[in-house]
């Protein structure tokens, strides 16, 4: 491939991927609820699979941009807090037990339990 043509596909890659960053880092995306833990690692494994994704290191060396980690952390993290969530309900309608016994049930930590209350 031509030299300006290899710049030219470069610049527009790094362009996608600042604009993925700043989306991310504005937290103005959502991130769909109700995933498994299997439909993560599949999307993970086809966002590895595609070069877009990936920055050369030197020594050709190719590492995921910080970008997608960082909203694939996001996304899982989305994905417990929503499972949690289910489960909480659940036990509140089938025991018929208030939210803060189901979690106490669940062993929920602290930090969980404040964003899943303002959740339900």
């Amino acid at each position: 491939m031509p030299l300006h043509l290899e710049k030219l596909k470069n610049q527009k890659v790094d362009a996608r991927a600042e604009k993925r960053k700043r989306l991310i880092e504005s937290d103005a995306f959502v991130i769909p609820s109700g995933r498994t833990v299997e439909e993560i690692d599949k999307y993970i494994r086809e966002m590895r699979a595609e070069s877009s994704i990936f920055k050369e290191e030197e020594g050709g060396r190719r590492i995921m941009s910080e970008a997608v980690v960082k909203y694939a952390e996001k996304y899982a993290e989305n994905v417990r807090l929503n499972s949690l969530l289910d489960s909480i309900k659940k036990m509140m309608t089938n025991l018929k037990i208030e939210a803060e016994q189901a979690m106490n049930v669940l062993e929920v930590n602290d930090s969980d339990r404040e964003i899943l209350q303002k959740r339900l």
